[in-house]
């Protein structure tokens, strides 16, 4: 928190720190304050880092059309973003678009490449979501259970503690 308050109080004309904060206010749930500080990127040599976030915040409520031309814009201008975040945001649009084959495909590929950290768990989270979606039960178990041992405590752990119960003791009425 005293980061946010550092970046959210500071003079904020830097495009990196505008846009850690807005990553910031999005890691801590707060989608609109995050969404203002992206959309006003827009205007900037961020623009396409910009886009991406918007992107990601919009396939996550839902807007997959919109996150799909946001995400196009901002590879098109080339987005400075990491590559796991791309990679991650697509997948999750992709999903979206219940394109699921095309989305584990892309995490597949991306995920070794991946260092630790919040992108690369989340992605080993959707990847095994996916791979159950698909009904490869192994395959998924392989990708939760990672996240559980690189980040055991973490948000993503306890969601993929979830899924694994999910997959082990399905409902007797369970299809995908």
């Amino acid at each position: 928190m005293p980061k946010l308050r550092k970046l959210r109080d500071g003079p904020g004309t830097d495009p990196a720190e505008r846009l850690e904060l807005g990553e910031l206010y999005a890691e801590q749930g707060s989608a609109t304050r995050a969404r203002v500080v992206f959309e006003q990127l827009t205007r900037t040599s961020a623009h396409a880092a910009a886009l991406e976030h918007l992107a990601r915040l919009d396939v996550e409520a839902g807007q997959t059309a919109q996150a799909r031309s946001e995400f196009t814009e901002a590879r098109t201008l080339g987005s400075a973003q990491s590559l796991p975040r791309l990679i991650l945001t697509e997948a999750l649009i992709l999903s979206s678009e219940r394109r699921v084959s095309d989305a584990v495909t892309l995490l597949t590929q991306g995920l070794p490449s991946m260092n630790l950290g919040n992108e690369r768990l989340r992605s080993l989270l959707l990847l095994g979501q996916l791979e159950h979606e698909l009904t490869h039960d192994d395959r998924a178990l392989i990708s939760l259970e990672a996240v559980q041992r690189e980040a055991p405590h973490s948000v993503w752990s306890f969601a993929a503690d979830e899924q694994i119960v999910h997959i082990k003791n399905p409902a007797p009425d369970h299809v995908h």
